[in-house]
């Protein structure tokens, strides 16, 4: 259910799809890579470095099976009851989930451990979702910077609250000059994220043999999935 609805406004679209069902056209080249040998890029590059070390050796071995081996970027969860991921860089970010109402704010408190780890502030002073008869107002102020998310919106914007949402997430890590950034990965309700460095993007990005599945720049990625990029962030 998108935010619209809880509103009594019927959407006229579906969901966010590729631009094309012809999945040959999102095959890429890849260069092979023992798993060893990219754990130890990985490892080198700090992709571990905020994970907990009880969780290191399984996040090794299935990350290093699904990049090197299966080529595709893994979800990695506890394999216990619950089975909550243990990769602190790789979000479950279903795009239906964050256009309904809290969304963007659920998403923040789900990412916040990690920007602490990251000594990065993201202090939320004003928030607004509003629906009038004109259509959606969400507005957001992170660390005294508002970012206008939609504005008179009308209809589902499943892919628009991604794209939008990791580039302010971006915004606030490039003005806090950290490295690293928030990539997209699949969509709809399949929709994922992961924080990468320009560096292990670089790494892992020739591993994955689908466009679909790699971790894309949203500019990049509103191409694949045919949703129109708009800046929120100037």
């Amino acid at each position: 259910m998108g935010f619209l609805d809880r509103f009594g406004k019927k959407s006229t679209v579906g969901h966010q799809s590729p631009i094309s069902n012809d999945g040959s056209r999102y095959r890429l080249p890849i260069i092979e890579m023992a798993a060893d040998q990219l754990i130890d890029e990985l490892e080198k590059l700090g992709y571990f470095s905020y994970a907990d070390p009880a969780d290191q050796h399984q996040l090794k071995g299935e990350l290093g099976k699904g990049l090197a081996e299966r080529h595709y970027f893994p979800y990695i969860e506890t394999g216990r009851p619950r089975y909550q991921g243990i990769d602190p860089r790789q979000y479950i970010l279903n795009n239906e989930d964050l256009f309904e109402k809290g969304g963007i704010l659920r998403a923040l408190k789900e990412m916040a451990p990690l920007f602490a780890k990251m000594n990065i502030s993201m202090e939320i002073s004003d928030h607004v979702e509003e629906y009038d008869q004109i259509g959606l107002n969400c507005q957001i102020t992170l660390n005294g910077k508002p970012y206008i998310i939609f504005h008179q919106w009308k209809g589902y914007g499943w892919g628009e609250s991604a794209q939008r949402f990791a580039d302010i997430v971006n915004d606030q890590l490039a003005i806090q000059n950290s490295s690293e950034r928030l990539y997209l990965i699949q969509g709809a309700e399949d929709g994922r994220a992961v924080f990468l460095t320009t560096e292990l993007h670089i790494l892992v990005r020739p591993l994955i043999d689908d466009l679909r599945e790699c971790p894309l720049p949203t500019q990049e990625w509103c191409k694949v999935w045919g949703v129109a990029w708009v800046n929120v962030t100037d």
